[in-house]
C-alpha cells in the first residue's frame, strides 16, 4: 500500500465526505489539532509505561489515555463527516469523561492556588496535551454545523487532562 498519493500537493485534501477542501480550511485546522492532541497522549501513555510511578496508578492512566484517543479518533469522524456521523459519539461518552474526573478529584488534594507545570516530565506532557486539547476546542467552535457535543467533549476531556496531570504529579499516597 502507497502512502502517498500526491493528491495534496496542491494543498488540497479529501475530507470522509469526499469534499475537496483546503489544508487551511477550519475542518483541516480541528482535524490537525485534535490528531496533535492524540499523537501528545500517546507520549504520556509512553512515559507512563516507562516511568516509575506506582503500578495501580500507571494501569489507571495508561487505560484512561487509551479510552481517551479512541473518543478522539471518533470525535475527528464526526469533524471530517459532518451531517455523516450522527451518533458517533454520545452523551454517554461526556458522562464518562465526567466520571473519571469525579473519581480522580476524590483521591487529589484540595486545589488552593495556580498549577505551574513540571513536577515531572508525566504531568508536563499531560499539560502540553491538555493546552493542545484547548487549541482544538478553540478551532471547533468556528465550524458551522457541528455536533454541540463534540464541542462539550472537548471542553471536558480538558478538564480531564487536568485533574489526571494533577494525578500525574502527585507524590504517590493520593492514588
Amino acid at each position: 500500500m502507497k502512502i502517498y498519493t500526491r493528491k495534496g500537493d496542491n494543498g488540497m485534501t479529501g475530507l470522509r465526505d469526499g469534499k475537496r477542501v483546503s489544508k487551511s480550511s477550519k475542518e483541516i485546522e480541528v482535524l490537525g489539532s485534535v490528531d496533535e492532541l492524540v499523537a501528545n497522549l500517546g507520549l504520556c501513555k509512553a512515559l507512563c509505561l516507562e516511568g516509575s510511578i506506582d503500578e495501580a496508578r500507571r494501569d489507571f492512566l495508561v487505560k484512561t489515555i487509551e479510552d481517551l484517543q479512541k473518543l478522539l479518533m471518533k470525535v475527528m469522524a464526526v469533524v471530517a463527516g459532518r451531517g455523516r456521523d450522527t451518533g458517533v459519539v454520545k452523551e454517554e461518552d461526556l458522562k464518562h469523561i465526567e466520571g473519571i474526573i469525579d473519581k480522580v478529584l476524590e483521591v487529589l488534594p484540595p486545589l488552593n492556588k495556580f498549577v505551574v507545570p513540571g513536577a515531572n516530565q508525566l504531568e508536563a506532557s499531560m499539560h502540553v496535551a491538555r493546552t493542545v486539547c484547548r487549541r482544538a476546542e478553540r478551532r471547533a467552535v468556528s465550524l458551522k454545523g457541528l455536533d454541540p457535543l463534540v464541542l462539550a467533549l472537548l471542553n471536558r476531556t480538558s478538564d480531564l487532562l487536568f485533574v489526571l496531570a494533577r494525578l500525574a504529579g502527585c507524590k504517590g499516597n493520593e492514588k
